[in-house]
């Protein structure tokens, strides 16, 4: 009896006893005995229950935004249910968040699921899962469900992060939990710890950008919604063999794999250089950084990439991805790489930088030498070029004066003299100077005056 007024049918038993009592009432006090009472009360009975359902069909439509009558007739169904205490879950999804009353979600009747532009889910029947739901109002079946935050994909560009990002700071004073936070800084730490050919330990924080394989604006998402994707997220996700089986976390976030991945590419990469072929690189050439940085790039977005032997040289060959083909099986995309922040033990770091320091001021002499020889041979050559845009702009007045005719020597000195001063008085800064060469150049002009 306890077990029958726990149930869903409580508010209804609860109707009907209420109800009764009412009715003996009334009939006891209607006009014309228990006969007539009836006939009333079963008449204004049928009424209010025609101008329930009326009213209820009418306000169902504007429950939801939907245009189709079918989920107009969808919403009513659901309201119906809803007033029996057989209803499903009604759930709001907002940025790959499940918005929910307590316990909402574990209803087994046929519910209603909202989601927003930037959210994506699985649904599950019987243990198993049964279709991918994307923006948009989506009506559930009976016995129909959500796993929970597990099952809902954010369409959004995600940031996986992976390293030491926890604060190596000590907190001030003495505190409880700081064995705890050392712990997981180690565990940080290892997740990209790696050694480079001559055995030097480096550690770096290793941000991937990524996303549900899509393309913007499809699926009715600007973020792109494609329910194979979704549903390989979701599907594939990676087992922790560590955990016991039948613990819930011991499948991984959908988001778990891809910084994982850089990572292991980060160490596999890292050990085919030395640490100062990191920093340095030839001419035109990139550093051993910047290659490492770009083969993870590659080997993350790419189906195919260039293959480097174990001195880090590439061999003209390419090989296909295996990350990327992990990743295009659980429906991922990666966008971006970043490595940020290299630590690595405090006596190379000193090392490095005195090297830098040394080699930096040996680097900054040699410069300056090919500067000084770069300016020096730019000198030259402006200057030769000055000579001869004056002497052919001299020269040109000699020539059109002198064409087809035979001058004296005198005559031709005069007229050459002439053409180089007035060059000279045409330019202002000659002007300025070299006015005692312009007033000796007139000198010699008027000395060479010929005589007719």
């Amino acid at each position: 009896m306890r077990a029958l007024f726990r149930s869903r049918y409580r508010l209804i038993l609860l109707s009907l006893t209420l109800t009764g009592i009412l009715v003996v009432w009334y009939l006891n006090r209607v006009p014309g005995g228990f006969v007539a009472g009836v006939g009333q009360l079963f008449l204004t009975s049928i009424l209010c229950l025609l101008g329930l359902f009326f009213w209820l069909f009418f306000f169902s439509q504007f429950v939801l935004p939907v245009r189709k009558l079918e989920d107009r007739w969808r919403i009513y169904r659901r309201l119906l249910l809803y007033i029996q205490g057989g209803h499903g879950p009604a759930i709001f999804i907002e940025n790959g968040k499940i918005r929910q009353r307590k316990g909402e979600i574990k209803k087994e009747g046929p519910g209603v699921v909202i989601l927003d532009s930037a959210s994506a889910a699985v649904l599950r029947k019987d243990d198993r899962f049964n279709r991918a739901i994307g923006p948009g109002i989506t009506f559930t079946e009976r016995k129909e469900y959500l796993e929970g935050d597990k099952a809902v994909v954010d369409l959004r560009i995600q940031k996986g992060k992976i390293g030491p990002f926890l604060s190596s700071g000590a907190p001030a004073g003495v505190s409880d939990d700081q064995p705890a936070r050392l712990e997981v800084q180690q565990r940080q730490r290892m997740e990209t710890r790696a050694l480079t050919r001559d055995n030097i330990e480096l550690v770096p924080k290793i941000v991937v950008h990524f996303k549900i394989d899509a393309q913007p604006g499809e699926g009715g998402s600007q973020y792109g919604y494609r329910p194979s994707s979704v549903e390989k997220a979701i599907l594939r996700r990676n087992v922790d063999a560590n955990l016991p089986e039948d613990t819930p976390d011991r499948l991984n976030d959908w988001r778990w794999l891809p910084p994982r991945l850089a990572a292991d590419i980060w160490k596999e990469t890292l050990s085919r250089f030395r640490l100062d072929e990191l920093f340095h690189s030839r001419i035109n050439q990139p550093t051993a950084l910047q290659t490492i940085h770009a083969i993870i790039h590659q080997r993350l977005t790419q189906p195919v990439v260039d293959e480097l032997d174990l001195f880090g040289k590439p061999t003209g060959q390419q090989v296909p991805s295996m990350e990327y083909q992990m990743l295009q099986e659980r429906g991922i995309r990666v966008l971006k790489v970043e490595i940020r922040d290299l630590e690595m033990p405090e006596e190379v770091e000193k090392d490095l930088i005195k090297r830098w320091q040394t080699s930096w001021l040996s680097q900054a002499k040699r410069e300056k030498e090919m500067i000084e020889i770069q300016r020096q041979y730019i000198t030259r050559e402006s200057q030769e070029q000055a000579v001869r845009a004056f002497f052919s702009e001299a020269v040109s007045s000699l020539a059109e004066t002198c064409s087809g005719q035979v001058y004296s020597v005198k005559k031709v000195f005069h007229i050459l003299m002439r053409s180089i001063r007035t060059n000279l008085e045409r330019n202002p800064q000659a002007q300025s100077k070299l006015q005692q060469e312009i007033e000796q150049l007139s000198q010699l002009v008027e000395w060479s005056i010929p005589e007719d």
